[in-house]
Order: C-alpha cells, then sequence, then structure tokens
C-alpha cells in the first residue's frame, strides 16, 4: 500500500477524489469488480477498517471491518450504462415537503 496525499474537500469532488487525497487514505491493489479494474483504498475511521474499490467514481465494492464482529461487504452487482431515465423519475413526489434549513 502507499499513501495518498491531503487536500481540502469540495462538493464538486466526487469520491475518488475524496480518497485519493484524504488522510489516512491507503492505496490497495486494484481488483476486478464486474469485469472493470478498480482502484481500491483503505482507512480506518470510528475504530473500523474500510476498503472501497472504485470504478468511474463509482464505488463497486466495500468492506467494513469492525473489532469483534462480522465483516460488511457491498458488492455491485449489475451495472447498467449509456441508459435512458424517464424524467418522471426524478420527480419529488406529492406527499414529500421540502424545507430550506438555515445554517
Amino acid at each position: 500500500m502507499r499513501r495518498v496525499g491531503t487536500r481540502p474537500l469540495a462538493s464538486s469532488v466526487g469520491i475518488t477524489e475524496i480518497l485519493e487525497d484524504a488522510a489516512g487514505v491507503e492505496e490497495l491493489e486494484p481488483r476486478t469488480v464486474l469485469g472493470k479494474e478498480t482502484r481500491g483504498y483503505a482507512m480506518e475511521t470510528r475504530g473500523m477498517l474500510v476498503r472501497s474499490w472504485v470504478w468511474q467514481k463509482i464505488p463497486m465494492r466495500t468492506e467494513m471491518v469492525r473489532p469483534g464482529a462480522e465483516p460488511t461487504v457491498m458488492e455491485v452487482t449489475r451495472v447498467e450504462l449509456d441508459i435512458a431515465i424517464p424524467a418522471e423519475k426524478f420527480e419529488v413526489p406529492a406527499d414529500v415537503v421540502i424545507t430550506d434549513v438555515e445554517r
């Protein structure tokens, strides 16, 4: 593993850039997930080891290991690219109320 650099987080930055530049994040060996060559990263947070493999800013596999607990593994099972998504899928349902919150 090799340690990667640091940089302030920005809302326009994707998960890959955050992982690449976050303090304490180490790069893992690449891994193939669903035929996609991914980049791997590992970090410790809140006493838990988190490893994630990312392809095109999409986390393809994530492993979370807590002391004394079974590991949690999440892995993509299907990827569809360049598909048409109907505009109504992005509409807020009528019964949902959106409230602005001041900071």
